[in-house]
């Protein structure tokens, strides 16, 4: 790939959503001249140190669960489907071991990783990475030496992907 978009966000957070859809969406119809790299930033204080209070109160937990997914191979099918879930189910309601089972990932091993927090260092390493870069809000991207906010405008990444930007 050509270009590379690291995306920062949180599962909680309604225009991470829709930011990520359309990324997944360019990032499949340029195969061979965009990769898409996920990062954790979850509004969540359970382990975001710069928040002293709930914003998005199972956030941290969701990253966790598709860094346990990851440990499977499966992290952008469970990344997805936390992102899908959103629309139908709400934060308090979803159970990500459910989602696990429904991507047929080993409900033993998934449980074992989440009650465990094995994913909490990776999790860590990305709200840590965000804060170096200045980050504070989601959703958010690097691309390069670039930063956008919200989403990266089309004009910018078209120049990008035909190596003009």
């Amino acid at each position: 790939a050509t270009v590379t978009v690291v995306e920062f966000s949180d599962y909680q957070c309604p225009h991470c959503r829709a930011a990520h859809k359309a990324m997944r969406l360019l990032a499949a119809q340029h195969p061979d001249r965009l990769r898409l790299v996920h990062r954790h930033l979850p509004l969540d204080h359970a382990c975001h140190p710069d928040l002293d209070r709930p914003f998005h109160p199972y956030a941290c937990r969701f990253a966790e669960a598709a860094e346990c997914a990851g440990l499977q191979g499966r992290f952008w099918e469970m990344n997805d489907a936390l992102f899908a879930s959103q629309e139908a189910t709400r934060a308090q309601d979803l159970d990500p071991e459910r989602l696990a089972v429904q991507l047929g990932l080993d409900r033993v091993a998934f449980k074992r990783c989440l009650d465990a927090h094995t994913a909490a260092p990776a999790v860590r390493a990305d709200v840590e990475e965000a804060r170096r870069q200045g980050l504070t809000g989601t959703p958010a991207f690097l691309v390069g030496n670039q930063v956008f906010l919200g989403s990266v405008p089309p004009e910018a990444l078209g120049a990008l992907l035909e190596g003009n930007g």
